[in-house]
Formats: structure tokens, C-alpha cells, sequence
């Protein structure tokens, strides 16, 4: 578990995601920022570590040098309200995949001051739902920017880390506030997507599709061999109907995993060809039906 990790178990991820961490011990922290300084990467959300071990409050974030965002107060202004914020962004590799909109965000967020490169504010509603204030069919819409930090780059050390200032996960699931239904976050995987990619931009093993909603892809090294596990996600919306897609194309950074073969193993043996360039490696993968396993030595 993260909780008891010591500086060198941490050092074996290049990313460590804290979603919504909130009771951290100041050895874990002190282990964290360590590890960012010692140029790892981190991606962090809403309330993490603003409380020890025993869920004592802190005044701010113990990693609030590392997160570039400094803790002020969490704002319950429009937790009534179906949406608390809108996300207004600013030009960053971070929402290529996102819609050129203001993404509605969960209530509450955090007032915080930043300290690195702001990539979004929140852009406050237009009036707090009530019993005597309301709107017709939906949510309040977005009234100005409210200059409130939240999305946060900082460059710590040798490394750098990501902030939130929303509970970008809890935002997954959709909900009932007092006077409107929240509907879950639509975009998170493209959000999340986009951290790993801005903090990682040259990742060990990538999988490049072009429909990556209806692709999973887990990855798994044994001694010399990686195994590649891949599964269509559109069986279940389709009710079990399968129809195949094609999966793309796998991206090894060579001085990761110097493959000399991959071959399909599951539901049928069939050798694939690598090709190399650059210091990358690149399988492309055979019609994917419901799942299938690949073998790269």
C-alpha cells in the first residue's frame, strides 16, 4: 500500500496517482515529495493530505509545495446545485481529447492559491439553486470566471506534479443534490488520459487505437516476456452481440523492452511483425473479437 511505502518502492513507478487521499501521515508525505523531487510524477486531487494519519485537519496541504496549490477552504456555496463549477481552460496538451467547452464539474471545490502554472479556472453559476431560486429544465449556467485555481502544473525537483482542486473521480458516478440530479463526469478517461500523457509524454508500452472506448488493454511482464491482454469493451453496451474492431497498433520504447518477437497466442497462434524506429518498436494488432493475449520476447 502507498500508506507504508518507502522512498525506493515508490521510485519503481514513473506515475502515482493520489485520488482524493485525504489522511496522509507527514512520512508518507515527506516520502512523496521526495520522490517528485527525485523526478518522479504525480497526479493529485481535492482534499489530499490536508489530514494526518488520524484524520486530524492540517491548515494546508502537507504536499502543498509539491502540488503548486496552496489549501484556503473548501466553498459549499453551490453544493445544492447540480453543477458547482464549470471548468474554463487554459492552452495545455492536457485537454486535446476534451470538447472545446466549460466542462461542468461536481460541487464542491476548493479555493485554493497557486503557486505553479495554472491550466483551468472555475467559472462560478449563475445563481445558487434554492427554495425560492430555481431554473427551468436544467442547472444554473456559467456566470464569469471566478479566477480560482483549478488545475495546477508544478515543477518540483526533477520532477513535477498535477492537481486537481475537484474530486475528479468521485465525479465518475452520478448523484442527487438537494434541488438536481448531478450526472456523472462523461470525460474522465480522456481527462485522465490527458494527465498521463502531459506528465509521461514517452510512456514504456502505449496501445494507439482509434476507439478507445471500446478497447481495453492490460500489460503484464514475466521475466523476459511481455504479455499483452486485450479485451472489447462493446460487448456489453451491444448486449452481447459481438462485433469485432480493430485494436491499432502497440508502441514499446525499446530501451524498455528490447523485443526481438510478438506473436498472438489467444484465441489463435499467429506471428506478428515488429517494426523499428527511432528507438520504438511497433506491433500492429490482428481484428480484436471479444479478447486476446499477445506474447512479446
Amino acid at each position: 500500500p502507498v500508506a507504508r511505502a518507502t522512498p525506493a518502492e515508490l521510485a519503481r513507478y514513473q506515475v502515482l496517482v493520489l485520488p482524493n487521499l485525504v489522511c496522509i501521515s507527514d512520512e508518507l508525505a515527506n516520502n512523496l515529495r521526495e520522490y517528485v523531487a527525485d523526478g518522479g510524477r504525480l497526479i493529485a486531487t481535492y482534499l489530499t493530505s490536508l489530514k494526518d494519519e488520524q484524520g486530524e485537519a492540517r491548515d494546508d496541504y502537507a504536499l502543498a509545495d509539491v502540488f503548486g496549490a496552496g489549501f484556503q477552504a473548501v466553498d459549499p456555496t453551490y453544493a445544492a446545485n447540480a453543477y458547482g463549477s464549470y471548468l474554463n481552460r487554459r492552452e495545455s496538451p492536457l485537454w486535446e481529447s476534451l470538447p472545446d467547452t466549460l466542462l461542468a464539474l461536481a460541487p464542491p471545490l476548493v479555493r485554493a492559491e497557486a503557486a505553479g502554472e495554472v491550466l483551468a479556472t472555475h467559472v462560478l453559476p449563475a445563481c445558487v439553486l434554492g427554495e425560492e431560486s430555481w431554473v427551468n429544465w436544467w442547472s444554473p449556467p456559467p456566470a464569469q470566471d471566478s479566477g480560482l485555481p483549478a488545475v495546477v502544473r508544478n515543477r518540483y525537483g526533477a520532477g513535477e506534479c498535477l492537481w486537481f482542486g475537484f474530486d475528479v473521480c468521485g465525479m465518475s458516478a452520478a448523484m442527487t443534490s438537494a434541488f438536481g440530479y448531478r450526472v456523472a463526469f462523461p470525460y474522465l478517461r480522456e481527462l485522465l488520459t490527458g494527465a498521463l500523457e502531459l506528465l509521461t509524454p514517452q510512456p514504456p508500452v502505449r496501445l494507439h487505437t482509434l476507439t478507445p472506448r471500446a478497447v481495453g488493454v492490460t500489460y503484464f511482464r514475466r521475466g523476459d516476456q511481455l504479455l499483452v491482454h486485450l479485451l472489447n469493451h462493446g460487448v456489453s453496451p451491444l448486449l452481447g452481440d459481438v462485433v469485432p474492431v480493430r485494436p491499432g497498433r502497440l508502441a514499446l520504447r525499446e530501451s524498455f523492452f528490447p523485443a526481438q518477437s510478438a506473436k498472438l497466442v489467444y484465441p489463435c497462434e499467429q506471428e506478428l511483425c515488429l517494426e523499428r524506429d527511432g528507438g520504438e518498436i511497433t506491433i500492429a494488432l490482428p481484428e480484436l473479437e471479444l479478447h486476446q493475449i499477445v506474447q512479446i520476447g
